[in-house]
């Protein structure tokens, strides 16, 4: 029997894909994810215990922060995002300090640069 009018086009239409990749599963309470908040230590994106390196985590298992991570490591994060908004801040106001000069310049045109380069040396 022959294949129905158009069943060649729509078998051509069919992408074949190879089929995805297994996703990484570990058992849980292994070495490899010995808490529920440690699947995501592998991406960076996890959130450290902050009790498991210093009087032990009580939720095992359970715990919805990362037991893989360094002592220390919860530490070090907020340092860095505390360094990070400092920058932000200092940044703010390095820029900020210039919104007086620019209401208290003269109307001149764009010719007369005298004043541009003055705002340079702010």
């Amino acid at each position: 029997a022959a294949p129905p009018p158009g069943a060649a086009a729509a078998a051509a239409a069919v992408v074949h894909t190879p089929s995805a990749p297994a996703q990484w599963c570990p058992a849980p309470g292994t070495a490899e994810l010995p808490s529920l908040g440690s699947y995501l230590h592998r991406t960076g994106d996890c959130k450290p215990c902050a009790f498991l390196h210093t009087k032990g985590c009580e939720n095992g298992l359970r715990c919805q922060f990362c037991h893989l991570c360094e002592p220390g490591e919860k530490k070090r994060r907020q340092k860095d995002l505390a360094g990070e908004r400092v920058t932000t801040v200092k940044k703010t106001v390095s820029i900020g300090h210039l919104s007086p000069v620019f209401h208290t310049l003269p109307l001149v045109p764009q010719a007369q640069g005298w004043y541009v380069d003055s705002l340079m040396h702010c």
